[in-house]
């Protein structure tokens, strides 16, 4: 969209046809699954509620719109409106002691919101999804494109929970518990990372056919502050991660604490694979994406394997930090086409230079 705005209606419109079919193609294997797997009848129906945030995901695409036009303000805002409906919607079920399906349709209600925010700020730019149309042509370029994204997104669905999985497997639901407390807390600023990609990415690519230079400082800015902007996160939490733990879950939780102190330097890669995620689409080098995400899977089950026997839990924090570092750093090394970035990054964790540099300006 940032590099053919003249096309925007054709693009938004194939694209929301893409995502109309995945939606339902989606929500039909969650159905047939749950039927299959699923003997409860109660279980089966929060997951069919829980799934009816799928047929409302191909009304986002307003969302592509404001982030190709450098416009993620209005996103923030609906997003923002959307979550503190749904916190009101949650506290007023508890409160009136609702059924837990009630809660299961919460995500949809979010989102529709959302949906409802996005498209007010887009009529307000004069602007009409009456005028989006689906060209063939369009539709078989985001196809031929988005495959590999579309495999990434089921990967990376496994790679982000399968170590609870594993844990379950392995050891208990004491231990699942624990773990999963402390993963909350460390992942709950992963959304940062995205919001600041969407918004300066689209100026970044702009510049990639104009000043070849300009777009590599560009990006190498953006993968320094990744940088910075997660060590501030990260060292600051582990100091007071007990505090935290002890904050918000109480005493019980004490086992918590070691897990969150090694599982939040896992959001220094995080944040660097958003951005290289990013870079790989700027680049049209989505297959390269799926190869180092199923790196990441592979690393990430491997290490699982491993170290959840030798370390119980704390193994498998061990193991998210090592499989982030190979998806969303390491894997980058492998391939000609993008070495360039994984020296980008590289030179970003030399932190002390810039601030060197800083100290000298000053």
């Amino acid at each position: 969209l940032s590099l053919h705005a003249s096309s925007e209606n054709e693009l938004l419109g194939s694209a929301f046809v893409l995502k109309i079919i995945g939606a339902f193609s989606a929500l039909l294997f969650t159905i047939i699954t749950c039927l299959v797997v699923e003997s409860s009848h109660h279980t089966q129906m929060l997951i069919m509620a829980a799934a009816l945030s799928l047929l409302v995901h191909p009304l986002m695409i307003f969302e592509f719109y404001f982030r190709s036009t450098i416009h993620s303000e209005y996103f923030a805002w609906s997003m923002m409106g959307a979550m503190i409906i749904s916190a009101a919607l949650r506290i007023l079920f508890i409160l009136n002691a609702m059924p837990v399906i009630y809660f299961a349709v919460v995500p949809a209600v979010e989102l529709l919101v959302t949906v409802f925010g996005l498209a007010y700020f887009y009529w307000r730019q004069g602007k009409r999804p009456c005028h989006w149309r689906c060209n063939m042509g369009s539709l078989k370029q985001l196809l031929n494109e988005s495959w590999p994204l579309l495999f990434s997104g089921a990967m990376i669905s496994i790679y982000m929970r399968i170590d609870q999985v594993m844990i379950q497997h392995m050891l208990d639901a004491q231990a699942v518990g624990y773990y999963s407390a402390a993963v909350r807390i460390s992942e709950a600023w992963y959304f940062i990372p995205g919001v600041i990609c969407q918004s300066v990415l689209p100026s970044i690519v702009i510049t990639r056919d104009v000043d070849r230079v300009q777009y590599e400082k560009r990006l190498q800015s953006l993968f320094r502050f990744m940088v910075l902007i997660s060590f501030s996160v990260a060292i600051p939490a582990t100091f007071l991660s007990g505090h935290l733990v002890t904050l918000l879950y109480g005493t019980t939780y004490s086992p918590s604490v070691g897990v969150f102190r090694i599982h939040v330097w896992a959001g220094i890669f995080v944040s660097v694979g958003v951005a290289v995620s990013n870079w790989l689409l700027a680049e049209n080098l989505q297959k390269y994406y799926l190869v180092i995400v199923t790196f990441g899977v592979l690393t990430n089950v491997s290490a699982n394997l491993i170290l959840i026997k030798t370390c119980s839990f704390y193994g498998a924090a061990w193991a998210t930090v090592l499989s982030y570092f190979v998806s969303g750093f390491f894997c980058l090394s492998f391939f000609r086409t993008t070495r360039p970035c994984f020296k980008m990054i590289a030179q970003s964790f030399l932190i002390h230079r810039y601030i060197m540099k800083g100290t000298k300006n000053v």
